[in-house]
């Protein structure tokens, strides 16, 4: 649902990938709802859950552009299912069962602004084990939105880029071809991808609760 009736195009399409999740999407889904950005619309993939994950879904079509069922195929098709019915000028991805602060897409946007030239933004994220409630707050600051060299940093922090704090020009995803089909490390070998193309940038806060468990 593309919140703000005076935009035509969204700013963000944001992508949730669902695969038997019933117990998580809704928090997901309250958290996109939540954000202080309001120009976006939001796209969920369902991978062919055996669960009750639709019918989570369903209870919030009021807020979702789109919802779009297919055959299990993984969560690189998922997502580049969503991606293909994006219209937004970026694409924002979360997990289903993952959380973002409300000043998310905030963040991001405001880092896109300042750094205009990038193709990936990602936002810094708290990892949680599940049942922990997740807290934003100034405490979570960490610096200012800044440049990065993506390959040094990852040497690091290898998630320092992650699938639910990242956004991705939608022009750029598709000159690199989006995700592809691995079982294992298709995430990072996108961002390697767009990195060795593009400018590539962090936000200053915490923004994204990473859960395990």
């Amino acid at each position: 649902m593309m919140l703000n009736n005076h935009v035509a195009r969204p700013f963000f399409s944001v992508v949730i990938p669902l695969y038997n999740k019933e117990l998580y999407v809704a928090r997901a889904i309250k958290s996109v709802a939540c954000q202080t950005e309001k120009s976006f619309e939001l796209i969920v993939v369902d991978d062919g859950s055996t669960d009750n994950s639709l019918e989570e879904v369903n209870k919030f079509s009021y807020l979702i552009s789109r919802i779009c069922r297919q055959k299990n195929g993984g969560v690189s098709e998922a997502r580049n299912a969503g991606v293909s019915f994006a219209s937004g000028i970026w694409v924002a991805f979360l997990d289903a069962d993952d959380q973002w602060g409300e000043g998310h897409l905030a963040e991001l946007r405001k880092t896109i602004e300042t750094y205009p030239d990038i193709g990936m933004v990602a936002g810094s994220s708290v990892e949680l084990f599940e049942g922990s409630n997740a807290i934003f707050s100034n405490a979570y600051e960490r610096s200012k939105p800044s440049k990065i060299d993506y390959f040094r940093k990852a040497a690091s922090d290898i998630s320092v880029v992650n699938s639910s704090s990242v956004a991705i020009n939608a022009e750029v995803f598709s000159q690199v071809g989006g995700f592809s089909n691995f079982r294992l490390g298709e995430d990072l070998e996108l961002w390697a991808r767009v990195a060795l193309k593009h400018p590539v940038a962090i936000t200053g806060k915490t923004t994204v609760a990473y859960f395990r468990g």
